[in-house]
């Protein structure tokens, strides 16, 4: 009997070795699980914290040269993202040393290890929703990066054709606006008051290069006038001109012009605003900054091509954004005419 008790005994003492052995193993490869997904998880919140830098870096970039709402929403976009990733390194921290704390005591921690596991699990879906919302981001500043490119390259193609016109106006002295060069032989189109009653006429390009220039043809009522440089040049960088017609109200433009004192063509930015009729006209209605000295000056699209020649400003009755530009679509056969193209 005794003996038999024994061998009862023995099975269970075996048998409960087995088991608790078991557990140990299985509490280890558990451990080991949430070591590996604790590491990643790290590994991701580092990754993030990079690209949220490199983010920030480009974004900066953006606001040197123009800082508006889209640029503004970024920053604070990537503000959130870095309070986020603070909180979840932190959360991190806290899982790595529960971790610790568990390692010294394995055994009746089954409970501890789930709870555990939910944690990891609810991080990786955070980290996983932030590594999307970065990719989102980068779509975002690609976006504007590129739009900021196509402004840069829109200036540059236009900007060597634009031209400073000053006129001599007898009893009266030299009035000054814009034109641009629509022929290579150096034909320019500007509006008619700049060169009115004018009895000497000279042509400034931002090259610092200079010409005389006499009047082809003009429209004193569409305020539109052509002129010719006095030379035989036949290389003069031109414009292309575009479609007034398809343009859109809000669509991005830029005016183009030397104002005031300026001896260097100046752009301002804006939207179309709307398209009017005044004074028995069509014009395309602006917000971009027109000032005396501007008329004349192309208002071009973001692809450099012009859509309006900038005419009338309201500027001496504490008016802003209000400017108006004669659709080119209108005088476009008017300068084929002139030209003789």
């Amino acid at each position: 009997m005794r003996k038999w008790l024994l061998y009862v005994l023995t099975g269970v003492i075996a048998i409960a070795t087995a088991v608790n052995t078991c557990l140990i193993f299985q509490g280890i490869n558990a451990d080991n699980d949430m070591d590996i997904r604790i590491g990643n998880l790290e590994n991701s919140v580092i990754s993030i914290e990079q690209d949220i830098s490199a983010l920030q870096d480009d974004v900066v970039k953006l606001g040197q040269e123009s800082v508006d709402d889209e640029i503004a929403a970024l920053f604070s976009s990537l503000s959130e993202f870095s309070n986020t990733l603070s909180a979840q390194q932190t959360t991190l921290a806290g899982l790595a040393d529960q971790l610790g704390k568990f390692q010294e005591n394995l055994e009746g921690n089954n409970s501890a290890i789930a709870s555990i596991q939910d944690e990891v699990r609810s991080l990786e879906n955070s980290v996983t929703e932030l590594q999307s919302q970065v990719i989102g981001l980068h779509e975002n500043i690609a976006l504007l990066q590129a739009h900021d490119q196509a402004l840069k390259a829109a200036v540059e193609k236009v900007k060597p054709s634009v031209v400073m016109i000053q006129t001599l106006i007898p009893d009266v002295g030299y009035a000054s606006g814009t034109g641009f060069v629509v022929d290579t032989r150096g034909y320019i189109v500007t509006n008619y008051h700049v060169i009115e009653d004018g009895t000497d006429i000279t042509v400034f390009f931002n090259t610092g290069n200079s010409y005389g220039a006499y009047v082809v043809e003009a429209d004193p009522q569409r305020d539109i006038a052509v002129i010719k440089l006095n030379t035989a040049n036949t290389n003069f960088p031109i414009v292309i001109l575009g479609s007034s017609s398809d343009s859109k109200i809000g669509e991005e433009v830029l005016a183009v012009g030397y104002p005031f004192i300026a001896e260097w063509p100046v752009f301002t930015r804006g939207i179309i605003s709307g398209k009017a009729r005044i004074f028995g006209f069509d014009w395309l209605q602006l917000d971009a900054a027109v000032n005396h000295g501007n008329s004349g000056g192309p208002l071009i699209n973001i692809e450099g091509e012009v859509i309006g020649i900038n005419t009338l400003g309201w500027v001496d009755y504490d008016i802003e954004g209000f400017s108006m530009a004669i659709p080119i679509d209108e005088v476009k056969q008017f300068i084929q005419n002139a030209v003789g193209g």
